[in-house]
């Protein structure tokens, strides 16, 4: 048998988003008679075919003025002419990286998305930031599929760990999502926090299971990871603004005597990453930023799946705050409910005291590893009761 899973697979280039969807179609494949696919979904262009007319009038009714005169948010600034090649390359390592994946041979839109009804035996949703509030065209072309709005009651639906923030949200959206995961056969989110926000819309108590990739052990991964340098180096991804964090990362690295290798313009080019690192790795896909942290010798990141792999490959690891363009810090729900449940609150750092490490944290994994057992095992078993045709 097999299952269709919906998520933002399609042309997503970030690592945790590409690598969540990877690992799974691989958990699934594990489950002995059951195979399964990622679902491409495209749903920007059924927005804008909507007339101009149309879709003002429809953020007003979604937003409603007060939001709407609030502007948009900050633009990343251009991308240097120097940058465009190297960075279209790394682009293509992530196509490649999903087409690898297995993967229905149609793009789906959300006019022709009930064509896979015929084609699979259940349908998952999640996991990734599936449930997150993505603006207008959203809401109104995406959020339906991505809630498995369109499966009728005579066939197999659950969620898999979609992530939603556990506050500010639109009360339109959650009413639309409520009204969806009711209908659901199986209900589950990543994040404890949102659970009763969750129930609150929907009526239903939802399970809480491991994020995908922690489905899959760290000898899977090694099957699925390609290493493009071999260490010792302190790898520093992050994907918040501002330069305190790059410059406490600089320190470490420096006091520890070891190179500092980046990723930099992940998340959209900012100009203090433009010569942040010793080394920075402007090509590979997700496959190589498992193997970069595999072989690192510590991790400094902002990053949910950067400092989960960290856990599945004993990295000692610093999490930092995540700096917004305006200089406010935030950590979200999703990576402080993580660090909370597999007891790793060390390893929350300041910038003032990343900058004054001179040893490499010392972590014992015993513990996490005895709770990512306990809850890799309930969370398959979750998986395993849910794949089933109706």
């Amino acid at each position: 048998m097999k299952a269709g899973i919906l998520t933002l697979y399609y042309e997503n280039r970030n690592p945790g988003g590409q690598l969540q969807a990877r690992a799974l179609v691989r958990a699934i494949e594990n489950i002995p008679g059951w195979s399964a696919e990622q679902l491409p979904f495209a749903y920007s262009g059924s927005w804008m075919k909507k007339s101009f007319p149309e879709r003002v009038l429809k953020n007003i009714a979604y937003l409603g003025t007060e939001k709407l005169r609030g502007g948009s948010a900050p633009a990343f600034p251009e991308i240097p002419e120097e940058l465009k090649k190297e960075l279209a390359a790394r682009q293509q390592d992530y196509d490649n990286f999903a087409l690898e994946t297995p993967h229905n041979s149609s793009l789906f839109t959300p006019e022709t998305i009930r064509d896979a009804l015929s084609q699979y035996d259940c349908f998952v949703c999640g996991g990734d930031q599936i449930w997150n509030e993505f603006g207008t065209g959203y809401y109104y072309c995406a959020l339906d599929a991505m809630s498995l709005g369109f499966v009728p009651e005579t066939v197999q639906k659950f969620s898999y760990a979609p992530s939603m923030p556990s506050k500010n949200l639109n009360p339109k959206f959650l009413k639309k999502l409520g009204k969806n995961a009711a209908r659901l056969d199986g209900l589950s989110l990543r994040e404890k926090s949102s659970v009763e926000d969750l129930r609150r819309v929907s009526g239903r108590e939802a399970a809480v299971v491991a994020d995908p990739v922690l489905l899959l052990t760290q000898e899977q991964w090694d099957r699925e990871m390609r290493a493009p340098k071999e260490g010792p180096y302190v790898l520093c991804y992050l994907l918040g603004a501002g330069q305190q964090t790059r410059d406490a990362a600089r320190a470490a690295a420096r006091n520890l005597g070891l190179p500092l290798v980046t990723l930099p313009h992940l998340a959209g080019f900012r100009q203090e990453d433009l010569s942040f690192g010793d080394a920075q790795m402007l090509s590979g896909g997700p496959a190589e930023f498992v193997g970069l942290i595999r072989n690192a010798s510590m991790v400094i990141t902002d990053s949910f799946h950067a400092a989960v792999f960290s856990l599945i490959y004993h990295r000692p690891f610093a999490v930092l705050p995540r700096f917004a363009t305006d200089g406010s810090t935030t950590m979200g729900s999703r990576l402080t409910d993580f660090l909370t449940e597999y007891a790793l609150l060390g390893q929350l750092f300041t910038t003032e005291a990343l900058s004054l490490l001179h040893a490499f944290p010392e972590i014992d994994f015993t513990q996490a590893d005895a709770i990512l057992s306990r809850r890799r095992t309930e969370s398959l078993a979750y998986l395993t009761e849910n794949l089933r045709k109706k």
